[in-house]
């Protein structure tokens, strides 16, 4: 969803009062397409912005440690259903979005 916007349009949005990126700002951009996830999509996706906005953070010495950061990814994963039903819900709320995106423009 973040990547389907120009960035220009979406800065002011997503970026805090230190340049780095703003959390809430984020999971306002990302919030359409998060929806439709049950409570453990959500949390994940709510854990990647997160994750995201620390490894954005303007000092280095603020920023997570790789080890750290894969820590953080495999507790994310480990969130997730093994068959994979939120990555199905999360594909079918994009294709809507899209959809309704086309839809728009054509009227």
């Amino acid at each position: 969803m973040v990547c389907a916007r120009v960035g220009e349009d979406i800065v002011d949005e997503t970026r805090n009062d230190e340049f780095g990126l703003s959390r809430e700002g984020m999971l306002a951009v990302v919030e359409p397409a998060v929806a439709p996830l049950c409570e453990p999509g959500r949390a994940v996706v709510h854990g990647l912005v997160g994750l995201a906005c620390d490894c954005c953070a303007l000092l280095p010495q603020s920023r997570p440690e790789p080890k750290g950061v894969v820590a953080r990814l495999e507790a994310l994963r480990s969130l997730l259903p093994a068959d994979g039903s939120d990555a199905r819900a999360a594909a079918r709320a994009a294709g809507d979005a899209r959809e309704d995106v086309a839809a728009a423009q054509s009227a």
